[in-house]
């Protein structure tokens, strides 16, 4: 879950082993860090709620629901659809193919 890995630099449930994380991911009860506010626990709990039937957003109303969160309050969708919304970083590209701004990994999967 992106939201949940940009705020805390790890995606949830991870694990190295890739088994024990498909593990996590079904069966475990996610921990949150302290420094996540209660607004960002309250809306990546429901998220992240294992059952697409009670998750946020798996409603009628769809992404209405996430958007109508109120850790979104203050968020410009109109904004942001109407691409108003500068990017608080722009990498620089030496070319359409460069990925020197990502850090190296290898996938044993």
């Amino acid at each position: 879950m992106l939201i949940f890995e940009m705020l805390v630099g790890v995606p949830p449930f991870y694990s190295q082993n890739r088994e024990e994380m498909l593990v996590k991911i079904m069966m475990a009860e996610l921990a949150y860090p302290r420094f996540l506010s209660v607004g960002a626990q309250d809306l990546l709990k429901k998220l992240l709620t294992k059952d697409p039937a009670l998750r946020l957003g798996g409603g009628p109303d769809g992404a209405a629901q996430i958007k109508a969160h109120p850790w979104f309050e203050n968020f410009a969708w109109d904004a942001l659809l109407a691409k108003e919304i500068r990017a608080p970083f722009v990498p620089i590209l030496k070319r359409d193919t460069d990925v020197s701004n990502f850090d190296a990994v290898s996938f044993d999967w």
